[in-house]
């Protein structure tokens, strides 16, 4: 729905404030069946890193279209453009969680009000 809005604006409260992209694991969603091969291709690209899958109250967590999410730690994110198109280029990958370009504004709640931040 974001792609398809005018202007998208994101609501947060300050936890999800970071020095850097990379900070938390990055969220992979993957098609169920393709997850052996998923690893193996990200363990292969990014040596070290660590592809966890995501686990509900019930089991493996799905999405509403039934795809396994793949936490991973890539470390610092220079360069998200890059790491998402290369993510994407990986056969079972549907998505990644780096939404760098999506957002027009993002309000920041915190003690001390709100703040807006904008894309320059």
């Amino acid at each position: 729905m974001a792609l398809a809005a005018r202007r998208f604006i994101v609501i947060v409260d300050g936890s999800k404030l970071v020095p850097h992209l990379g900070a938390f694991a990055t969220p992979v969603e993957v098609v169920p069946f393709a997850l052996p091969w998923v690893r193996a291709e990200l363990h292969r690209a990014y040596p070290g890193v660590e592809a966890r899958e995501r686990i509900g109250t019930s089991g493996p967590f799905r999405t509403d279209n039934g795809n396994a999410i793949l936490d991973c730690s890539f470390g610092v994110i220079t360069d998200p453009a890059a790491l998402d198109t290369a993510l994407r280029a990986i056969a079972g990958i549907v998505a990644s969680g780096l939404f760098y370009d999506v957002a027009d504004t993002v309000l920041v709640a915190g003690d001390d009000g709100v703040r807006e931040l904008t894309r320059s």
